[in-house]
């Protein structure tokens, strides 16, 4: 019986650079360049924002790094309407480790309680997408509107052009689970008496669920 032992330490810098500007009074920008290695915990003490941008998981496994870069255009037309603009490019390194961390995570949380998924939340995305490394570059626009005093609408159009990258089988493939374009229609009831009703939905064009393009979304195109 032979019994091996190896560790490895390291230590690594993490940059994130943000700018948040306003001029006119009705209009905003913000820009932010982030670093991230996501940690194999969900618990965290570090700031999850950069000038008001949001760190991005989704496509990170735990051990994984991202490099993400992000610009946003916000404008308020009037009081009742505002609208969102936006450039992202993502680039993330997550190796074949980090996807077997991911799955044993994963399995780890069957054992937990069941949880109420947010139906309000658009960017969720179908599934974990398992891959090693890729980029993608998205760019989006989205229009909220207010209606009345209970009533407000919402509508977003996303496009994304996503590849595989560093491995020659799958070279160029698109990353799991992420459809080129996107629609978001909904609206949001508020009532007198803080009950909130929203109203969602989203059209997603044609993704698959694995690296090699082998298995599709169980409703594509939908």
């Amino acid at each position: 019986f032979e019994y091996s032992q190896k560790e490895h330490t390291e230590s690594e810098l993490n940059k994130r650079f943000g700018l948040v500007y306003r001029w006119g009074g009705n209009r905003l920008m913000r820009a932010a360049y982030q670093e991230w290695i996501r940690p194999a915990s969900v618990s965290t003490l570090s700031s999850i924002t950069t000038a008001g941008i949001p760190v991005d998981d989704q496509l990170v496994s735990p051990g994984g790094r991202s490099v993400r870069s992000k610009v946003q255009m916000e404008w308020e037309w009037n009081p009742s309407t505002f609208t969102t603009l936006y450039a992202d490019n993502r680039k993330v390194k997550n190796g074949p480790v980090a996807g077997i961390l991911s799955s044993y995570l994963e399995g780890l949380d069957k054992l937990k309680g069941n949880k109420l998924i947010n139906a309000a939340s658009i960017d969720a995305l179908e599934g974990t997408p398992l891959f090693d490394e890729g980029n993608a570059l998205s760019a989006g626009v989205a229009l909220n509107r207010i209606l009345s005093r209970h009533l407000s609408v919402y509508t977003r159009y996303v496009y994304t052009d996503s590849e595989i990258t560093g491995d020659s089988r799958v070279e160029g493939f698109p990353i799991p689970y992420l459809p080129r374009h996107q629609l978001v229609l909904g609206a949001t009831w508020a009532g007198p008496q803080r009950i909130f009703d929203n109203a969602l939905a989203i059209w997603r064009g044609d993704r698959f669920a694995t690296v090699d393009r082998e298995e599709r979304t169980d409703n594509p195109g939908t």
